[in-house]
């Protein structure tokens, strides 16, 4: 009996020494993982983020490479289309839709749609006021601490901090406030190439869009990579249809423009034949999706 009771003692603190270990590891992995896909790791050449606040409205272009940097502060009276089927709304309000249909893919959407670039990150108070006004400000505000750290968002612990340090480090001069067009048509065209990634340009690789459904969705998705410099030489119909979205590059290594697509869109990256492309980008259910 007594042995058994000595037996059984024992075991517990290698059973408790095992299961630390464990954690320990898991959380060494996580730390790993979570590092290796920060923007402490990543290297972008621009970070384009939006922000709203209970006052405004704000987007930020923020590059890594030189002081050329963008403000926009968005009129919260005007319209853009927010894909997705919502057609046009207000970007007041386009916040508490996301809020409570509990999509907040929805801002990455409507505001990559309105600035032609890709939205990295989007930032929005727990339970978001409907804003409402014509005007917008034209002093340079940077986010706050609280707006960073505790906002609903889809940056990690460690892009947060990054975003902290970056305004913490940048001098507002450096931030070129660009004027808020009133109609939404308007977005695109003034701000068209302001917000390019030099890499894709370097890269130079011709993507072709295929598209299965509505040619609104695929121009819209056109005009998205054409402002981030990626060259899009063709958009086609096909009638087949594909279940999953799908970037396609033949090379032996993946290019950026290639990788960064398939991450964006949320696709499967695979290598193929592109015939006199260099890289196919088949919608698939990101049609759905995008709907413009």
């Amino acid at each position: 009996m007594t042995t058994q009771k000595n037996i059984r003692s024992r075991s517990k603190p290698l059973t408790n020494m095992f299961g630390f270990t464990l954690l320990f590891c898991f959380l060494v992995v996580f730390v790993i993982f979570s590092f290796s896909n920060s923007l402490f790791v990543k290297n972008k050449d621009r970070i384009n983020i939006v922000v709203q606040t209970k006052e405004r409205m704000t987007y930020y272009s923020i590059s890594t490479k030189d002081d050329v940097n963008y403000l926009i502060y968005f009129n919260p009276d005007s319209k853009l289309i927010a894909p997705g089927g919502y057609q046009y709304y207000r970007f007041g309000a386009l916040a508490k839709l996301a809020h409570l249909d509990k999509k907040p893919e929805v801002l990455k959407k409507a505001f990559s749609s309105a600035t032609s670039s890709f939205i990295d990150y989007y930032f929005y108070p727990p339970d978001p006021p409907v804003l409402y006004g014509s005007s917008v400000s034209e002093q340079v505000h940077f986010p706050s601490f609280e707006e960073l750290f505790w906002y609903s968002s889809n940056a990690n612990v460690l892009d947060r901090l990054y975003l902290y340090f970056r305004f913490l480090s940048s001098a507002k001069p450096h931030f070129n406030v660009l004027p808020s067009p009133k109609l939404v048509e308007d977005y695109a065209k003034s701000y068209q190439g302001f917000f390019y990634n030099r890499t894709y340009r370097k890269e130079r690789k011709l993507v072709q869009i295929i598209y299965t459904k509505k040619y609104e969705t695929a121009d819209l998705i056109s005009r998205i990579l054409e402002g981030n410099g990626i060259q899009v030489v063709d958009v086609s119909y096909e009638k087949k249809s594909y279940n999953i979205c799908l970037v396609v590059e033949n090379s032996d290594r993946f290019s950026k423009t290639a990788s960064d697509l398939a991450d964006f869109f949320s696709c499967k990256l695979q290598k193929g034949k592109t015939g006199t492309f260099d890289i196919l980008f088949m919608l698939g259910n990101r049609e759905d999706d995008w709907e413009a």
